[in-house]
Parts: C-alpha cells; sequence; structure tokens
C-alpha cells in the first residue's frame, strides 16, 4: 500500500487518485514524450509534490525510456544553486564552475542518449534574472528532456507575468482541493477510520481539511491520537471535530511569532 508522508516521520492515509493526480501523471508523461515544459501550479497541501514523485515511480516501475530526476529547490534558489542542483541530479557529481559552464556541462549531458524528465519543485523563491537559466536550457537546439516545474499558488501569480518562460510552456495544469464528488469518491479510501462515514461526516472532514490532502492527513494523525487517549477504535463526529480543532491550533501555533528572550 502507498502511503502519504504529511506528519514528520509519521506515514499517514493512502495514497487516493483524485482527478488532479491523474492529470499530474498524464502530463509528467507528456513532458518526457514530447520533451516539452510542463507547469503543475495550485495551492499548498493539495498532493502536487506527491502526485509528481509517484508518477515519476510509477513511469521507472514501467520502464520509461529516459532518465528521471525530481529536485526541491533549496531556499531563497539562485541561478547558481539552481544550476549546481540540476548538474547534481543529472551527474550525480557536484559542481564548483559557474553556472554558464554548469549549463554547458547540463546540455552535453541531456543532449546525448535517452530522453530525460527533470521535475523541479518548490520554485517558489526564484526570481526573474533567475528562472532566465531554466529559458536558457531550453532554447537549446539538442535539447533532449522534458522539465515539469511545480509551482505553489503565490508562485503561479508571479510567474505567469514571466512572458519569456510561459511561452516555453506547452501546457500548464492547475492543481486544486477536493471536490464535493471527489471528497465522498476518495476520502472512505484515504483512511480506514473513514471507511463508512456518513455523507454528513465526509463534509465535516471536507470542510475541516479545506479539501487540501495535507491537511486531511494532519487530522488523521490528530484523530489516531485521539483515540488512543480515550481508549476508542470508533470516530465520531465529536472526536473528529476535536482532531480538526487541534490541527488548526497546531497551524496557528506554527505561524506565531516567536517572542525573544530576555
Amino acid at each position: 500500500m502507498t502511503r502519504l508522508n504529511f506528519s514528520g516521520n509519521v506515514e499517514i492515509g493512502t495514497l487516493v487518485e483524485t482527478d488532479g493526480y491523474l492529470l499530474c501523471r498524464h502530463f509528467c508523461k507528456l513532458a518526457l514524450q514530447t520533451k516539452a515544459m510542463v507547469l503543475i501550479a495550485g495551492v499548498f497541501g493539495v498532493g502536487k509534490s506527491v502526485a509528481v514523485q509517484d508518477a515519476l515511480r510509477e513511469m521507472d516501475a514501467d520502464g520509461a525510456p529516459g532518465r528521471l530526476r525530481y529536485i526541491r529547490l533549496a531556499a531563497n534558489p539562485t541561478r547558481l544553486s539552481t544550476a549546481r542542483q540540476l548538474h547534481e541530479s543529472l551527474t550525480g557529481r557536484d559542481s564548483d564552475h559557474t553556472s554558464f559552464d554548469i549549463a554547458r556541462a547540463i546540455k552535453r549531458e541531456t543532449s546525448v542518449g535517452v530522453p530525460s524528465l527533470i521535475v523541479v519543485d518548490e520554485i517558489e523563491g526564484l526570481s526573474y534574472p533567475d528562472q532566465r537559466f531554466l529559458q536558457e536550457l531550453r532554447d537549446d537546439p539538442r535539447e533532449n528532456f522534458g522539465l515539469v516545474l511545480v509551482a505553489g499558488e503565490v508562485a503561479y501569480d508571479k510567474i505567469r507575468t514571466w512572458r519569456g518562460l510561459m511561452d516555453r510552456v506547452l501546457t500548464t495544469q492547475m492543481y486544486g482541493p477536493l471536490t464535493t464528488e471527489e471528497a465522498e469518491r476518495l476520502i472512505p479510501q484515504f483512511h480506514r477510520l473513514y471507511r463508512d462515514a456518513s455523507t454528513a461526516r465526509l463534509a465535516l472532514l471536507l470542510d475541516g481539511s479545506e479539501g487540501k490532502l495535507r491537511i486531511l492527513a494532519k487530522i488523521t494523525f490528530h484523530l489516531e491520537a485521539i483515540l488512543k487517549e480515550r481508549g476508542a477504535s470508533e470516530a465520531t463526529d465529536g472526536l473528529i471535530e476535536e482532531a480538526i480543532f487541534r490541527t488548526a491550533e497546531r497551524r496557528l501555533e506554527r505561524g506565531r511569532p516567536k517572542g525573544r528572550k530576555v
């Protein structure tokens, strides 16, 4: 069974195939087949990163003809740090050269042999000058790789104004929260505690999670803890509401600025 890891090292919930997940898998395959650039964007917590990583695992298991690479950009990425991450992902070697020299090495690496698919996640921090590195890679006539960019909602609002990059994007997938129909169909598959949930209970979970799988996983994590504390085995609406409250409380605590030490 495939698991999602949303709570530190705790695995919560079974992977469910939302419409967004299925489209994401399709577009990753499309990027490899056409050697094109694809953009996947949406609000946080809806499962974009999980979907692209699972798509790569599936493509690898199916014997996809190409090198499949996934990188998550470092915080505050620069042209040079992005170039180094891409180079290391493709070659397995670090580089202390300039971004220009690294770009030449990447072009050499991707212009020979089987095509590659590179997924670049969390591109939120890229500045306009730094993202030009990705444009330049795509402009090489020998290009032999597909590129999937994964962005949050805020990043997308910024990226879509970068005409130079967007002109090179073959297609954009907007990845959204669960719909009511998806929630009623998929939440019972997500975890055993919701297997026989009523429509009203599923609506409670959908509302409490904002339709985001990451938040649903955290609610489930707290619900399991509450059941253990109470010595109970069955979830009730009241216990689910308590789990939703705990989840919201933890999110507020993380967002609250820490006081200064005196």
